[in-house]
């Protein structure tokens, strides 16, 4: 009988007595889709905090119709989308997972604004099947990552 059929018979994981290349191995397989995933995280960090400054850049820069006069619904609707797309990134860049939800929250606030808002919120079919497919992305990589840990 070795260590690891004693370890195996106390009902603990056989993982905790590995050492050496296996258990590197092991290791580096098991952390695949969650390097993706965070990888993943930062990449949609960049882009929100991008979407974050254009939309402070339409509430501060100067422009034909100025931010005050533009319609109430789309003028709550920039700055909320303004403060929470930049605290999203931030969550999202540290992978925090308040940062992920409120991420998800934002995109469908995106989406709902181009659907009942409006105005330069209507960016089309191509922009609504963008987000569909980075949300879809988002819940498929947190499955994945999920399912490796647990596995034994």
């Amino acid at each position: 009988m070795t260590p690891r059929d004693i370890h195996k018979s106390d009902g603990l994981d056989s993982e905790v007595i590995l050492v050496g290349p296996e258990a590197e191995r092991k290791r580096r397989a098991a952390t695949r889709w969650g390097v993706m995933l965070v990888v993943y995280m930062r990449a949609l960090a960049v882009l929100w905090l991008s979407f974050g400054v254009l939309h402070w850049a339409e509430i501060l820069s100067p422009h034909d119709i100025p931010f005050e006069a533009l319609p109430f619904r789309i003028s709550v609707t920039i700055a909320s989308l303004a403060v929470a797309d930049l605290v999203a990134a931030v969550g999202l860049w540290l992978v925090a997972p308040w940062g992920g939800a409120l991420w998800l929250a934002t995109a469908a606030g995106e989406l709902m604004a181009g659907a009942f808002v409006g105005g330069g919120f209507a960016r089309g079919p191509v922009m609504v099947a963008t987000y569909v497919l980075l949300i879809a992305l988002y819940f498929a990589l947190t499955w994945l990552a999920a399912q490796e840990r647990e596995r034994p």
